[in-house]
């Protein structure tokens, strides 16, 4: 507990003196007038923060050679969005490098491939379905889809690092409880309030790093055979999953990089309609995002109905409120 808290008052010096930091390593993210409307320079290195905590909390605990993989698979993400912050890597050197990274950490760690899924009530064995290596791909190609669906929320404050935060919470409470999220739930709090009080941003370092943590926590319940359906994964992804297939599906018609960024995605559809109120997008993005997984968790309505119903309803509010018109 004393380590514990010696980390947490670390952690947040480490956040009072994020403009030092961001200064020093030529960390900041300066405004542009079009995507980037924030008014003044903001440091972009609470990523590099929450990983600092997380190194240092297995440093501590002595724990980080059983957990040696963890931190290898997020260090790895971590980096790449760090290095993406520092020297604005393209998009498809920076798929192609995760996916290989991806693939062969999978080839050497079974335990957290997708050997099983639980859907529609039944337990699928894909090994005895489907080849080796189909198996790692498949699992690669949701960790890659997951890492961009949560990268791609990541344009306004709060929005990843809750939707993080209120996915992982939920993951513990109904089916694992791992030590390290009651220190990472900190963590996130903590940059939160900086976030929120425009003190500092996650950076693709911290986009990449939380979209990481989460990819490996699901994987690693699906392992322990949790009870974790993969219509529960769905609808607690639906929403930046489903927002993520309609951008591609627009970039790609329009002959543009599916992975371009622009502010098409439904949080900055929002937030224009609201005309800039940051506070109340960020509220009704989140109950948009975690009513269906709510509702499911009360076990009283068909998940395939759920599912469809939140779909039905997400395109009913892009057309009803002519957001189209935006593209």
């Amino acid at each position: 507990m004393i380590h514990y808290s010696l980390v947490i008052i670390f952690i947040i010096i480490l956040f009072f003196n994020s403009n030092r930091i961001a200064i020093f390593l030529k960390l900041i993210d300066f405004p542009d007038e079009k995507r980037k409307i924030h008014l003044n320079p903001i440091p972009k290195v609470g990523g590099l923060i929450i990983y600092t905590g997380i190194i240092l909390y297995f440093l501590f605990y002595n724990n980080y050679i059983q957990n040696i993989h963890y931190i290898i698979f997020i260090s790895f993400f971590f980096l790449v969005g760090l290095l993406d912050d520092l020297s604005n890597l393209s998009s498809s050197f920076r798929l192609f490098i995760c996916f290989v990274f991806t693939f062969i950490f999978l080839l050497f760690n079974s335990e957290i491939r997708v050997n099983e899924i639980l859907i529609f009530g039944n337990n699928i064995n894909l090994n005895f379905h489907l080849n080796y290596f189909l198996i790692i791909l498949i699992s690669t190609v949701c960790i890659l889809l997951l890492q961009n669906a949560i990268n791609m929320i990541d344009g306004m404050n709060g929005i990843c690092a809750l939707f993080i935060l209120i996915s992982i919470l939920y993951l513990n409470f109904n089916y694992a409880n791992y030590e390290i999220s009651f220190f990472l739930t900190s963590l996130i709090l903590i940059f939160i309030y900086f976030n929120l009080t425009n003190k500092t941003f996650l950076g693709n370092s911290g986009s990449y790093l939380l979209s990481s943590i989460l990819s490996y926590k699901i994987l690693l319940i699906n392992s322990d055979k949790l009870g974790l359906t993969s219509e529960k994964i769905f609808l607690l992804l639906l929403l930046p999953g489903i927002d993520m297939l309609r951008l591609f599906i627009i970039r790609i018609s329009n002959k543009k990089n599916p992975f371009k960024a622009d502010k098409n995605h439904l949080h900055h559809l929002i937030l224009i309609r609201l005309k800039n109120r940051k506070l109340k997008t960020l509220f009704i993005y989140l109950i948009f995002s975690f009513t269906p997984i709510l509702i499911s968790s009360l076990n009283i309505i068909n998940d395939i109905f759920i599912i469809s119903l939140s779909i039905f309803i997400y395109i009913f509010i892009i057309l009803k409120l002519k957001f189209l018109k935006i593209y």
